[in-house]
């Protein structure tokens, strides 16, 4: 669906409300910040701040517009709402319970989409997955439930009796989606690693060792399951549904080394003449042979980078169908060059270690805090992994709800430090 077309630029409902929501927290951050010259909300991110910066320096000259400008709002968009979530706390014009609670009930939305297709339309299980009628994409869609999944995993821990049965099932159902989703990445992130979080025990080294080998067990319990060794191995006729099988067709095509095609026409005549008898022996994503591909272009430029939004284009060169590079890390060397890659690891590491170490102090002392660094933690850990296979970098409704959770875990340390200023 189209909301504006410009000559080839064409602007999608979603890509226009994330312009909105760009635009307007932009507008809000600045007048906080030129009327109160307070920049502790920008000093929080720093390290997002700058990687922000460097994106906008590298897409000065760049060939692609729209992909460039795509890259530099859908970052730009999480980063400032965050600081403005830290900003309205200082102002008190909003209480972090509300902020919360309105994040808690954002999941309600997808939960109804889902149950909608599941009594009026089709939702079927797939291959690759559940499908529906209502053009819901599992593998996007566990993306989007990974920070809810964390979110729910520390209301489980740290809320009351009667609150934690609520949060256990809905734990539960979440856990369940993303099982059926068939995402290979999100999956083993939330059995190895998101839920033997949950039972971690800071005073038993036994017993947090023994949640991490319950959550090890379980994934491979799961990996040996038909559907996700189909998703793997050769022979099982699942690759004849993933476009990436074009991919190493054009690959294979030239000797087995990753390189442009020809044309686009070439792309086609592959597609048409090879593809289906190709795709019988190649049961996979297509992920290395693309990576290969990306990798050797973003040799060209290995310190600064090729530019924002080239990796994009880079993708799309070795084939039409692709349009990223499925690995968000490579993305950013490709565009950014080994200066953006090092702000970029060191902002999400950053992150995982402020909310550890704070997650693990405040417990004792205030379970609201620990619970608010808990979901961070468990959200930036999460995504530092799918940043391996996946682009969610460029999903501003994954972003959003991990900067909000970010945000909170800030603001609760604003308030414990005012609260000890009052006393």
């Amino acid at each position: 669906m189209t909301l504006h077309a410009l000559g080839n630029l064409q602007i999608s409902v979603s890509g226009g409300i994330t312009i909105l929501l760009l635009v307007t927290s932009g507008a809000l951050l600045t007048i906080y910040l030129a009327r109160d010259r307070d920049f502790r909300p920008i000093g929080a991110f720093a390290l997002f701040w700058a990687f922000l910066a460097f994106v906008a320096l590298r897409s000065v000259g760049t060939a692609n517009f729209f992909s460039t400008i795509t890259h530099v709002v859908i970052i730009a968009t999480s980063i400032i709402i965050g600081s403005l979530v830290i900003a309205e706390r200082r102002l008190r014009t909003i209480s972090v319970k509300s902020i919360d609670r309105w994040l808690s009930l954002a999941l309600l939305l997808t939960m109804i989409i889902i149950l909608a297709d599941l009594v009026f339309g089709d939702l079927t299980l797939t291959p690759r997955g559940f499908l529906g009628s209502l053009g819901l994409s599992s593998r996007i869609l566990a993306l989007y439930l990974l920070p809810f999944l964390a979110l729910y995993l520390s209301k489980w821990r740290y809320s009351s009796s009667r609150e934690s049965y609520v949060h256990l099932l809905v734990s539960i159902l979440l856990v369940l989606i993303v099982l059926l989703s068939l995402s290979r990445t999100v999956t083993a992130v939330t059995l190895a690693v998101l839920i033997p979080l949950r039972f971690i025990n800071k005073y038993s080294v036994s017993k947090s060792l023994v949640a991490f080998l319950l959550g090890g067990s379980l994934l491979i319990l799961w990996f040996l399951t038909p559907p996700i060794q189909q998703r793997f191995f050769f022979g099982s006729g699942t690759a004849a549904f993933d476009s990436a099988a074009n991919v190493l067709y054009g690959l294979v095509q030239r000797n087995e080394t990753p390189g442009r095609l020809d044309s686009e026409e070439t792309a086609s005549q592959s597609a048409a003449d090879g593809i289906d008898e190709f795709a019988q022996y190649i049961d996979t994503q297509g992920r290395l042979g693309l990576w290969s591909f990306v990798w050797q272009s973003a040799l060209e430029a290995p310190v600064f980078g090729n530019g924002t939004g080239s990796a994009s284009v880079a993708s799309s060169e070795a084939n039409p169908k692709w349009e990223h590079p499925l690995n968000d890390y490579l993305r950013v060397f490709h565009d950014l060059g080994v200066v953006g890659l090092v702000l970029f690891v060191g902002a999400w590491l950053h992150r995982i270690y402020r909310h550890g170490r704070l997650w693990l102090k405040r417990e004792d002392m205030d379970t609201l805090a620990a619970r608010f660094h808990m979901t961070a933690l468990l959200s930036a850990l999460g995504m530092s992994v799918v940043f391996i296979t996946d682009n969610a970098l460029l999903y501003v409704f994954v972003g959003i709800p991990v900067f909000l959770q970010f945000a909170l875990a800030e603001a609760a340390e604003l308030e414990r430090h005012e609260n000890r200023v009052r006393n």
